[in-house]
């Protein structure tokens, strides 16, 4: 049974980066400017053979959402990054996932599985009510009825605003290891800030 045990002790802090974009940097990422400044200006040729400096202020002209984009950029390039040391090669490869918006779906699964367990507690917690308040002798009553509706449809109503609240997350989403670090976008919605936090801070019972 999916149960919510308390939250942990991580944090989430809002400030600016040098372009005036707003920069959602989660704990643990307390040297995110070091981050930061190795997905900044990062070189991708195009397959038309242009060469393409990537910056968070350009982040919504490019394609993304497909895989082939990835492998197209990987094959524009395979020289340049062969030249690069190990380490900057790794950075590339992670800066076009970013630019390409495979890391922005991930963040997105990452929340979504979060999410589930948060409304499967919401489930739970109704069905003990409800066993409190009458159980199944009450099931068929014109009041029981009447609350099971319209708690159906607020609870569709909210689910439906939060999927689409975060199928909108910002595009430019740093994801270094098994955890995202930090997110940057000029026009940050407030309500998808409060539903992050809350789904990033619970912690959730197996």
């Amino acid at each position: 049974m999916v149960g919510i045990s308390g939250e942990k002790d991580r944090q989430i802090q809002l400030t600016k980066d040098k372009f005036g974009n707003e920069v959602v940097i989660f704990g643990g990422w307390e040297n995110w400017e070091r981050y930061y400044q190795r997905y900044l200006n990062t070189l991708i040729i195009d397959r038309d053979n242009n060469e393409i400096y990537l910056t968070p202020t350009e982040q919504w002209q490019w394609k993304q959402n497909y895989p082939e984009l990835v492998a197209e950029d990987i094959t524009a390039n395979k020289y340049e990054i062969a030249l690069k040391d190990e380490i900057d090669a790794k950075s590339w490869v992670y800066a076009d996932l970013l630019y390409r918006g495979i890391n922005k779906w991930l963040f997105v699964r990452y929340m979504l599985i979060r999410y589930k367990k948060l409304v499967a507690d919401w489930r739970n917690g109704a069905y003990e009510r409800w066993k409190r308040w009458g159980g199944t002798d009450a099931k068929w009553s014109p009041l029981y009825c009447s609350g099971y509706w319209k708690g159906w449809y607020d609870a569709m109503r909210i689910v439906r605003a939060d999927l689409k609240t975060l199928c909108c997350s910002p595009r430019y989403i740093v994801w270094n290891g098994s955890k995202p670090g930090f997110i940057v976008d000029k026009k940050i919605s407030r309500g998808w800030l409060k539903l992050i936090e809350e789904l990033y801070n619970i912690r959730f019972e197996k």
